[in-house]
């Protein structure tokens, strides 16, 4: 499975699953962590199904690049998908979409020397 991975393969995981079930409990821990799960699946090609709540209710993710379930919807959302392969397709060419040029490396590291730039200017 993915959690038995090392590090260094950590990302394969995704490569054994058509969709990644993100359940996160809505409390003030988590309202602190990142979309990082979705960014992943995102770049991998993979459907999402979240928990509708904070970072999985930002602007970026809507029903037509990810499914937002509230804390007991996930049973509903996979069969939901299990019914219906091209929902996952949609989903997942949509959060692919979505994620593959703010996210990427690229795009990050130029956001970075902008930023660094502009410290160096004002220092």
């Amino acid at each position: 499975g993915i959690w038995s991975r090392k590090v260094q393969n950590y990302s394969k995981g995704y490569d054994e699953i058509d969709i990644s079930v993100v359940p996160l409990a809505d409390n003030v821990f988590n309202n602190g962590k990142s979309q990082l799960k979705l960014i992943e699946a995102g770049f991998k090609r993979k459907a999402c199904i979240v928990s509708n709540v904070y970072p999985y209710t930002i602007d970026a993710i809507d029903g037509e690049n990810a499914l937002t379930v509230p804390g007991n919807g996930f049973y509903g959302a996979m069969r939901r998908c299990i019914e219906n392969p091209s929902l996952v397709e949609d989903l997942r060419e949509a959060l692919h979409e979505t994620v593959s040029i703010p996210y990427h490396i690229a795009t990050v590291n130029r956001t970075r020397a902008q930023l660094y730039n502009q410290l160096i200017d004002k220092a």
